[in-house]
């Protein structure tokens, strides 16, 4: 462990022995309560908040430990992220989690909740909040990621469980506790992510990623696209790379509406 440089975000922990009276023990569990607060950091009580030191030594708290997205090698702060999202006129509501990635570990997807009203499109908005975060977080947030939904799952108090809704972005069992107000804002999410090939599980990904190439290099047709897929995977993947007048609609078992390119060989 170590300390790290003012204005970069880290841990926040005390060093021990805490005043008297503060964190005693856990109800009738007091091996949790050394695993969980002492184990980590030996000498020291994990706050699990994540935060940074200023200049002149003033702290600023910006999340929980667990919602901090490492972007190759880069700790970056969901809140953070999520307050340069805001900025947005559109946005009413956002939440950053997670998304796995093969190269840099985690890149940060926002999800986007609209205000009434907006004229915009959805591909114009997402250019000026991607343009937002990269100016004031910077071009290492990797930020691109957007996905519009109807809401957010929060608690009575306001909170939002991005653990569960990074699992479920991530294709995870992912837990839904009692105390949310709306738990069908879930299954919109799960509805909406299903369809966006930005949130499909890393798995799915590579596979269609192998599939493709293999589609580019051995000359395929399109419409032989459903013997390679899994009969399991059922999405909506959609090349950005290929104009719309390059792309054909696929129906069948497989694939359920999948969009891929239309080149001379599919004709």
């Amino acid at each position: 462990m170590q300390e790290v440089k003012p204005r970069t975000l880290g841990n926040i922990v005390v060093r021990l022995p805490l005043p008297p009276g503060a964190a005693l023990s856990l109800w009738q569990n007091q091996d949790l309560f050394k695993e969980l607060y002492f184990s980590k950091f030996p000498g020291y009580y994990d706050t699990m908040d994540a935060g940074f030191l200023d200049e002149e030594g003033f702290l600023y708290i910006m999340s929980r430990s667990d919602d901090v997205i490492n972007v190759a090698g880069h700790r970056l702060s969901a809140g953070a992220l999520e307050e340069s999202v805001l900025l947005h006129s559109a946005v009413g509501d956002c939440a950053v989690v997670g998304l796995e990635d093969t190269l840099k570990g985690h890149v940060p997807l926002a999800l986007c909740v609209l205000k009434q009203g907006v004229h915009k499109t959805k591909e114009e908005i997402i250019k000026e909040i991607v343009k937002l975060v990269r100016d004031n977080i910077g071009p290492v947030a990797a930020f691109r990621n957007v996905l519009f939904v109807h809401g957010l799952p929060k608690t009575r108090s306001g909170k939002i469980p991005r653990s569960s809704l990074a699992n479920l972005i991530n294709g995870k069992p992912y837990k839904i506790t009692p105390t949310i107000e709306d738990p069908e804002v879930f299954k919109d999410i799960e509805s909406r992510s299903r369809f966006s090939p930005l949130s499909c599980p890393v798995a799915v990904l590579q596979m269609v990623r192998l599939q493709t190439n293999r589609v580019r290099k051995e000359n395929i047709k399109s419409t032989t696209i459903s013997k390679l897929l899994d009969s399991n995977v059922q999405f909506f993947l959609h090349f950005i790379n290929y104009p719309p007048s390059q792309q054909k609609k696929i129906d069948g078992p497989y694939h359920q509406g999948a969009v891929f390119w239309n080149d001379q060989t599919s004709q």
